[in-house]
């Protein structure tokens, strides 16, 4: 394995993908993160939310974290034919990210994916449209801790805003609605982006968050992190200074917004443009990054 893969412990559950809470048990005491079972098919022929499993099921006081997404024997009718079938997941992958993101994209299949020319085509055709999406890339046990922190996680109501607590693994907080943010006011807030009438809100890896609202629309006087194809390790402030600690799985890319009062310090490595406020970022190599913004 590469060296700079991060070391995990994972165990993808087989055959009926039922784990007992005693294997569950054995496994979290253990520190082995495991995944499998659910069944997400929803396609145009089935337009369904119960063709859409949950991220997981609770087995007594632990939790199995299901796959993301189904493999290829589910859309070959267990390898009988069409064995072109796993193209389909396409239309799952598109239904399940709109109208409403319930889904990542997950390609899931088995080694006999590539015995006949059909299912190989078909893989390939997966491949090249999954490539070709904007999205942050995981591997299965960053994905697995973010399920499980889904249900580990408690929102309260507090005066001006909502206060978040997880594990640290789950930094991504959606609103169905558009809503306003005010960074410099929040705790562990790196950002947020709207997307059609949804607002995404980007945390840190701290276990306690805050998020406060600003009652309407008003030009932002600080920077933010609009998106990124990885996570956000920590944010804060001092004084007038705005510091960013990014990571991802692949050379980092990020875009964020810089008022006009505001400069990006100095950083190597990285191909940068600024255009109407925003400043994009794309690493030529480097795989994490600490940028700091200077505001007058």
């Amino acid at each position: 394995a590469p060296k700079s893969k991060q070391k995990e412990r994972v165990i993808f559950w087989s055959g009926d993908c039922l784990p007992t809470r005693v294997v569950l048990a054995y496994c979290e005491r253990d520190g082995i993160l495991g995944m499998n079972g659910g069944d997400t098919t929803i396609k145009k022929s089935d337009p369904w939310l119960s063709y859409i499993a949950p991220f997981g099921i609770q087995r007594e006081e632990y939790w199995q974290i299901y796959t993301a997404q189904q493999n290829e024997n589910v859309y070959t009718n267990d390898w009988l034919g069409p064995f072109w079938g796993y193209r389909d997941v396409i239309e799952t992958f598109k239904i399940t990210e709109e109208p409403y993101r319930l889904k990542p994209i997950n390609i899931y299949y088995h080694f006999y994916s590539g015995s006949k020319l059909s299912s190989f085509k078909a893989l390939n055709e997966v491949y090249s449209w999954a490539v070709a999406q904007k999205t942050s890339k995981l591997y299965a046990s960053q994905y697995i801790k973010k399920g499980i922190g889904f249900y580990q996680t408690s929102i309260a109501k507090i005066e001006g805003g909502f206060e978040v607590r997880n594990g640290g693994f789950l930094r991504t907080v959606r609103f169905d609605k558009k809503i306003h943010v005010d960074i410099d006011k929040s705790r562990g807030v790196a950002g947020y982006k709207y997307h059609k009438d949804t607002t995404y809100v980007t945390l840190d890896s701290r276990e306690n968050s805050i998020i406060i609202l600003e009652s309407e629309a008003l030009a932002p006087k600080t920077p933010y992190l609009i998106d990124a194809n990885g996570w956000v390790v920590k944010v804060n402030k001092h004084n007038n200074i705005y510091n960013f600690k990014l990571k991802a799985n692949l050379p980092l890319e990020a875009t964020f917004y810089m008022p006009t009062h505001c400069r990006l310090m100095p950083i190597e490595g990285f191909k940068i443009e600024i255009l109407d406020k925003k400043v994009s970022l794309l690493a030529k190599e480097t795989k994490g990054a600490e940028l700091v913004f200077e505001c007058q």
